[in-house]
């Protein structure tokens, strides 16, 4: 499974990119919308790609565009690094609360209450 789930974001990844490179060649948002439509046009099985899919692929592509840079990601389901593009805007703590949920085999809801007790609290992350 996890051999699945890294190739999984390794296509999502490269979606990201290719939209973020769409974007910075100048392409109105509209055109960028159209590449999402064409895609699901082109795969109309495969539902990951919903327009705000497609956002959460551009912004993954964004917050770790080197895979040998990327903490663990490949042991983490696609929910999960959801939860930390929507929660978590400091890239290291980011990182942090990754290796963390990898280490500690969190599910998706506990991830996310630890990241939102600690930031009520103003507490670092584990191993942070």
């Amino acid at each position: 499974m996890r051999a699945a789930n890294a190739e999984m974001l390794n296509l999502y990844r490269t979606i990201g990119q290719a939209l973020t490179e769409c974007e910075r060649n100048g392409w109105a948002t509209e055109v960028v919308q159209r590449v999402g439509s064409d895609l699901r046009a082109q795969f109309p099985d495969m539902v990951a790609l919903s327009p705000g899919n497609l956002d959460y692929m551009r912004r993954f592509a964004a917050a770790w565009p080197d895979p040998l840079g990327a903490p663990h990601l490949a042991a983490l389901p696609w929910g999960h690094i959801r939860v930390l593009l929507d929660e978590v805007s400091d890239p290291q703590v980011r990182d942090r609360y990754a290796v963390a949920a990898v280490r500690y085999g969190w599910s998706q809801d506990v991830l996310l209450h630890q990241v939102l007790r600690r930031t009520q609290h103003n507490e670092e992350p584990p191993g942070g």
